[in-house]
């Protein structure tokens, strides 16, 4: 079964409280950078439809969203 962005993004959006202002890719050497975020919630990859799952070993699958100083952040925790 294939799925829209649109249906990957309205599960995002049930999820999380605020439009981010800021979306980032963490490489393995940044997860650091994730002790700053503040009210964070976490999405597994596999919980967003026909989002890839994660190929690499090591690497957590997590859409995390939270506040860096009141910014709203996303943040894709782990590549594919």
């Amino acid at each position: 079964m294939t799925h829209s962005p649109k249906s990957t993004a309205a599960v995002i959006r049930q999820q999380i409280p605020a439009r981010p202002a800021l979306a980032m890719v963490l490489g393995s050497g940044f997860q650091h950078a994730l002790v700053h975020l503040e009210n964070t919630r976490e999405i597994p990859y596999a919980e967003l439809p026909g989002f890839p799952r994660v190929g690499v070993s090591g690497h957590a699958g997590r859409l995390v969203f939270g506040y860096f100083d009141k910014v709203p952040v996303v943040v894709l925790k782990g590549r594919v």
